[in-house]
C-alpha cells in the first residue's frame, strides 16, 4: 500500500512539475527566437541598427571563425567597426535576409540556437549562437558559423553589386580616372587587381587601342578576373601573376602604374617600387589610391592589431618608399571621402 501511494505521489509530482515547467520552457524558446530575429537578423543583417543589436548581445560577445584551418576571434567592438562600414556602404540592402531559427537546447540559464540564414532565398550560412539569461533577459554571447557554398553566378552577382556600391560611394571610377589622366590608348599596369573592381573601368576607358596589365599575387582571383572578362566580352586585359615585391610587368611597357587599397598592406613597398620602375615609360606616373590614416587605423583595429600612435602617416610611408626607389610625389588629391590619391613620378623624369 505504501509503495502504491509513493508511486501515485511521485506521478502527481512529476505531472505538476511537467505542467509547470513545459510552458516556461516554451516561453523561453519564443523569447530567444524573438531576440535573434530582432537583434541579430534584423539589426545586424538587414537594417543594421547598432542600438537594437546592443540590447540582444552581451558586451563580451565573441565571433569565432575558421579560415584555412586557423581559428580567428572577433570582438564586439571589431564587429561594430565592420557593421558601421557596411551600413554606410549598403543602406539600400534592407530586408534581403531571412532566417530559420531553432532553439536546440535550454538548460537553466544557458541556451544554444541554430540559425539558417538566407540572402534573397539563397542559403548563405548556418550559425550557432550561445546565449545566457541575465537579470535583464537573454543575451547572445558567442557565435560560430558554417559558410554554405552558393552558386558561382550568385557569388559573381553579389561581388559585382558590392563593388558597384564601393565605387559609387567611395571611389567613383570616372572621377578618379579624370583626375589621374587615364586616356584612350594608354597601357596601364594595375598592381593588386584582385577580382577586377577597378580593372574593368580602366579597360573601358583606355579602349580597344589600349591595354590593361592586371597583376596580382593570387592566381585564383586572376582566374576569376579572366572569367569575368570573358563574361563581359572585355579583350584588352592581360593578367600577370606577380610577386609581393615585384609585379613582373614587361620593361618600358607602361604609361601608368595604378594601385588601389594595396600600398598600406605592403611589407616592403620600397622594393616593389624599385622593381616597378623599369616597366615605366619616360614620363609615366605611379598612382596610389589608399585610405586616410583614420580608416587605416580602423582596419587594423578590426583585424585585432594594436594602434601605434607613433606610426608614420600614409603620406610619410609613401614618401619613404618613393625616396628609396627614386620616385617623388608630384601631387596629392583629397576629394574622395575616405581616400587619398597620390601621383608619383621618377625623379628628374620630365
Amino acid at each position: 500500500m505504501k509503495i502504491r501511494s509513493s508511486i501515485i505521489l511521485f506521478g502527481l509530482a512529476l505531472f505538476f512539475v511537467t505542467q509547470c515547467t513545459a510552458p516556461i520552457t516554451e516561453e523561453e524558446k519564443k523569447a530567444i527566437v524573438k531576440l535573434i530575429n530582432e537583434s541579430y537578423i534584423g539589426a545586424a543583417h538587414n537594417k543594421i541598427d547598432i542600438d537594437i543589436l546592443k540590447k540582444g548581445f552581451h558586451e563580451s560577445f565573441t565571433w569565432q571563425g575558421l579560415r584555412h584551418d586557423r581559428l580567428f576571434i572577433q570582438t564586439m567592438r571589431q564587429w561594430f567597426i565592420l557593421l558601421n562600414r557596411e551600413k554606410w556602404l549598403r543602406p539600400d540592402w534592407n530586408d534581403r535576409t531571412t532566417a530559420e531559427v531553432k532553439v536546440i537546447g535550454i538548460e537553466g540559464n544557458a541556451a544554444v540556437a541554430k540559425i539558417d540564414i538566407y540572402n534573397n532565398q539563397i542559403h548563405d550560412s548556418t550559425d550557432f549562437l550561445s546565449l545566457y539569461k541575465f537579470k535583464d533577459g537573454w543575451k547572445i554571447t558567442n557565435k560560430i558559423s558554417h559558410v554554405q557554398v552558393i552558386p558561382p553566378e550568385v557569388e559573381n552577382d553579389r561581388r559585382e553589386e558590392w563593388e558597384k556600391s564601393i565605387n559609387e560611394k567611395l571611389q567613383p571610377p570616372e572621377k578618379v580616372m579624370n583626375e589621374i589622366g587615364v586616356k584612350p590608348g594608354m597601357t596601364i599596369g594595375e598592381i593588386g587587381a584582385g577580382y577586377g573592381r577597378y580593372t574593368i573601368h580602366l579597360a573601358r576607358r583606355v579602349g580597344s587601342n589600349g591595354k590593361i596589365l592586371a597583376n596580382d599575387i593570387d592566381k585564383n582571383v586572376l582566374s576569376v578576373l579572366r572569367e569575368r572578362c570573358q563574361r563581359e566580352n572585355i579583350v584588352n586585359i592581360d593578367t600577370i601573376l606577380g610577386k609581393e615585391d615585384n609585379p613582373l610587368f614587361p620593361e618600358k611597357s607602361l604609361d601608368m602604374a595604378f594601385m588601389v587599397w594595396v600600398f598600406h598592406g605592403l611589407d616592403n613597398p620600397g622594393l616593389l617600387f624599385t622593381n616597378l620602375k623599369p616597366a615605366l615609360k619616360p614620363g609615366a606616373s605611379l598612382v596610389i589610391v589608399d585610405p586616410i590614416d583614420s580608416e587605416i587605423d580602423m582596419e587594423r583595429e578590426f583585424v585585432g592589431e594594436k594602434i601605434d600612435p607613433n606610426r608614420p602617416t600614409i603620406k610619410e610611408r609613401i614618401e619613404n618608399a618613393a625616396g628609396q626607389a627614386g620616385f617623388e610625389i608630384k601631387r596629392v588629391e583629397s576629394f574622395l571621402p575616405k581616400d587619398y590619391i597620390f601621383i608619383l613620378q621618377v625623379k628628374n623624369n620630365r
